[in-house]
């Protein structure tokens, strides 16, 4: 860093890089991609070889910083995406078995990423009709009349990671 005690243009001088340098370390510190220094090609034409070198490390650092950043999104998007799974199904189980428990033929389907939906050849039946219904609402369905069908919405907390649409470990909503 000596050699950035040279002078240089005011607006591109030695501290410029100085600061750019520190800066990224102390991202680097922290786990945080550094911002990439950039210098116009004016400047950089204007800077001495030993610190336009420097300058170079400089924005290859951060360039690497920025790759392995994006590399690392990449791998937690992968393993929330997995859990996600994972508690779909769970929550597919659960409310499968809770309403084999209340005494119905029900299959649960998970028809997109947010929505699940119930059937039975029981709730047909009229002396069963209120009842059905009763257990289903209790359980946190509605009767869609369009589709006609019962329908349970789940909702995704999208606080985690700083990414909409992942849900955070418990994340998952009803």
């Amino acid at each position: 860093m000596e050699l950035l005690a040279e002078l240089y243009p005011a607006e591109y001088g030695a501290e410029y890089i100085r600061r750019a340098w520190e800066e990224a370390r102390s991202a680097a510190e922290r786990g945080d991609a550094p911002r990439p220094a950039y210098l116009s090609d004016q400047a950089l034409s204007q800077l001495s070889g030993d610190v336009r070198r420097e300058y170079d490390e400089l924005w290859n650092f951060a360039k690497e910083m920025e790759k392995r950043r994006e590399e690392e999104w990449k791998r937690r998007e992968e393993e929330l995406e997995r859990r996600w799974e994972a508690a779909r199904e769970e929550l597919r189980r659960r409310d499968e078995q809770a309403l084999r428990d209340a005494g119905f033929e029900a299959r649960v389907e998970l028809k997109d990423r947010y929505t699940l939906t119930a059937t039975s050849k029981r709730y047909l039946e009229k002396q069963r009709f209120k009842e059905f219904t009763e257990e289903l609402r209790e359980l946190g369905y509605k009767f869609d009349w369009r589709s006609k069908e019962w329908r349970k919405d789940i909702f995704l907390s999208v606080h985690s990671e700083g990414k909409e649409g992942h849900p955070e470990e418990g994340g998952l909503t009803r």
